[in-house]
């Protein structure tokens, strides 16, 4: 039968991972780092203990993420930046705009179109998840444009790439 046990005044804990007490894990809450065997050795007033059966824990690793490309980048008018996460073991992405997730963005590549940090959340097999770096991304709803042109000019010559003109009313 399970007993709740915190609250009672006198009752003590110590956590072990392979058979080995853990140093300062004295509450009845541990959180295990690293993978191993654990049990707690519980001790009530007077002396009387028991320790609990093993369980045996793994802690995965977080995936590695990398975005590319990273840092602060530009767009106007009608561009787009394209973010790409690579990730050898994601097996699920979820872009974020700010720190909150884009709805629908989930594979591993993603059109930026607006100003804002953007990273990407990847989780693999495991469960485990890791987010990206950022991206900070400035739009410009307007931007100059580049207009390149010929132009013909009655008597124009060039005089060590710059250019000279003579102009006439055209009488």
């Amino acid at each position: 039968e399970a007993t709740d046990l915190m609250g009672i005044p006198g009752i003590t804990y110590q956590w072990y991972q392979n058979g080995a007490p853990i140093n300062g894990a004295t509450e009845v809450l541990y959180t295990a780092e690293t993978s191993g065997n654990y049990t707690v050795l519980i001790t009530a007033p007077g002396g009387c203990s028991d320790e609990s059966t093993s369980i045996s824990i793994t802690v995965h690793a977080s995936p590695a993420v990398n975005l590319s490309p990273v840092g602060s980048a530009n767009i106007c008018n009608t561009q787009t930046l394209l973010l790409t996460a690579q990730s050898n073991t994601a097996t699920a992405y979820q872009w974020l705009l700010n720190g909150n997730n884009i709805a629908g963005a989930t594979q591993s590549t993603y059109n930026a179109t607006g100003s804002g940090s953007y990273s990407v959340q990847v989780t693999d097999a495991n469960g485990c998840a890791a987010v990206s770096q950022t991206a900070d991304v400035t739009y410009t709803p307007y931007c100059p444009l580049l207009v390149k042109a010929k132009i013909w000019l009655e008597g124009a010559y060039m005089v060590i790439g710059q250019m000279s003109a003579q102009l006439s009313t055209g009488n």
